[in-house]
């Protein structure tokens, strides 16, 4: 038996593997993924991310390659040790983990150089697909190794760059890169994971032993011990993960069933790798009467609280005001009587009226913004996300969990291209609200025929949400020929279209970027 199952735990809760499953979203470390996110979707080119040793850089590295190993647009590859000898071997190097290294040009760098080139543009610009390169323990890369990333850099069309650098590093390669300003000058974002603060020491270990045990255990730790743990490792997260594994360990040991303030002090005092900062009990007193009386000040709560309120009346209010810059022609808005309340505007386009909103959804799956963006706009660009998060004040992040949270969508208009009229769809689904075609996406089985949601407005049906098969046909007779191969995968009510009504209105972007 595992040490953990006598704690009733079904995983090690304090693994030092950098599992994406208990990636912790600190505010630092969920504001960094935000902008990594951000800056590889808008193709800005080179991005570095320095923090000290046990911050969480390789963690956070993980879980990008975790977030984007589903995205087919998206090819990632991933350097765990840059330290090359020479400026062949790094080429050679990053050759091999594209894919396309020539064992007959091992000795030949500028052609090397030319065949990542040819499949970068290759792969951005005909493809449309975003090369992803991530570089960890950066502070390795040798001085060659700079300037031949900043070639790399230099690959790029009119609108984006073709290759994404994600660089990892220790603080130290901050006084590295100062000596290269033609490289500096390159970073669209330069960012530093700090050590996590006292709140955010005790959330990473409740984090993770909820997902030890599925929320079915209480914490193991009396509020002293957090204490002395944040003071001891000063908010390092791998220091926070080793010593609470120590400390689980002496619980169990000593069959006791909480660990307190003196089980961890005993679990310093016997690691003998020195790296904890040990103080005695005293001081940790006086810190716990200190933070006692700030927090149950009543004045201090109730000035907070009041705070926080005004705060989210006035985001709400400046949401309202704002929502003129993405739907058309706000200042012709009607009332209609048999939309919901909150649902209840319209807005009006060339003699045509439509709600504000496609609906709200109660969420029914653990997802990002990003991810439920997709699934009901079939894109997640900056400008889709920025706007849904004015109508929705309450996520105020792009990454964090949004199950069972209640998320408006407006509704916006999207001019079809020409091609996604001329072809045939083949309609599997079809729905009057968007949150009955939400819970067909989210019961769809994975092995079926891939398909996307097109919401659409016109006179005769109003506002509808059909669910397609992404694959469009030539002719009635392709669509036929899909259906009898497809067949058992596709039991449901299936309908071709080729034809939409006149001043038809979509909402989905999918109609906009037809093959």
């Amino acid at each position: 038996m595992e040490y953990f199952q006598l704690l009733h735990l079904g995983k090690e809760p304090f693994s030092n593997s950098p599992d994406p499953e208990f990636y912790y979203p600190s505010p630092h470390h969920e504001g960094c993924l935000q902008k990594i996110e951000l800056a590889i979707r808008l193709r800005r080119g080179l991005n570095v991310v320095f923090g000290d040793v046990g911050t969480g850089k390789t963690t956070l590295c993980r879980n990008i390659l975790h977030r984007f190993s589903t995205e087919e647009d998206i090819d990632l590859h991933l350097i765990l040790d840059p330290g090359f000898s020479s400026p062949l071997e790094f080429i050679a190097g990053i050759a091999k983990h594209l894919g396309i290294f020539d064992s007959q040009l091992k000795n030949d760098p500028w052609q090397l150089k030319e065949n990542i080139k040819n499949y970068l543009y290759e792969q951005g610009v005909k493809n449309n697909k975003i090369v992803v390169l991530i570089i960890d323990e950066g502070q390795k890369i040798p001085d060659f190794g700079i300037e031949i990333l900043r070639e790399f850099l230099n690959y790029e069309t009119n609108q984006f760059k073709l290759l994404q650098i994600i660089i990892f590093a220790q603080k130290e390669f901050q006084e590295i890169i100062k000596e290269y300003e033609n490289f500096t000058d390159r970073i669209n974002e330069c960012l530093k994971l700090p050590a996590l603060n006292f709140i955010n020491t005790i959330r990473i270990i409740q984090f993770r032993l909820l997902k030890a045990s599925d929320g079915k255990v209480n914490n193991l730790f009396t509020f002293p011990a957090l204490l002395k743990i944040y003071i001891s490792t000063r908010g390092y997260p791998r220091k926070i993960l080793h010593l609470c594994h120590l400390v689980l360990l002496a619980l169990i040991i000593k069959k006791q069933k909480k660990a307190n303030y003196f089980l961890v002090r005993s679990c310093i005092k016997r690691d003998a790798s020195n790296k904890y900062r040990n103080y005695s009990f005293v001081k940790i007193l006086i810190g716990v009467l200190i933070l006692g009386w700030f927090f149950i000040s009543g004045d201090y709560l109730n000035d907070m609280r009041q705070w926080i309120e005004d705060q989210s009346q006035y985001v709400w209010c400046r949401a309202k005001q704002k929502i003129s810059l993405f739907l058309p022609d706000e200042s012709k808005m009607v009332s209609q009587t048999n939309m919901s309340k909150d649902m209840g505007e319209v807005t009006e386009v060339n003699g045509n009226t439509y709600p504000m909103f496609l609906g709200s959804i109660r969420i029914k799956h653990h997802c990002t913004l990003i991810e439920l963006t997709k699934i009901i706009y079939d894109s997640a660009t900056p400008w889709y996300l920025k706007y849904i998060r004015m109508v929705n004040p309450q996520i105020d992040k792009f990454s964090h969990d949004l199950f069972n949270q209640k998320v408006y969508f407006p509704s916006v208009s999207i001019k079809p291209d020409l091609s996604f009229y001329r072809k045939f769809w083949l309609e599997i689904s079809h729905h009057n609200t968007i949150e009955q075609a939400y819970s067909f996406i989210l019961d769809y089985p994975n092995h079926f025929p891939k398909i996307v949601l097109i919401p659409f407005w016109n006179r005769s049906k109003q506002l509808q949400f059909s669910c397609i098969v992404r694959q469009s046909f030539l002719s009635q007779d392709d669509a036929k020929q899909f259906i009898s191969k497809h067949y058992e995968n596709l039991a449901f009510s299936y309908t071709i279209i080729n034809q939409w009504e006149p001043e038809t209105v979509f909402f989905s972007h999918f109609t906009k970027n037809i093959e």
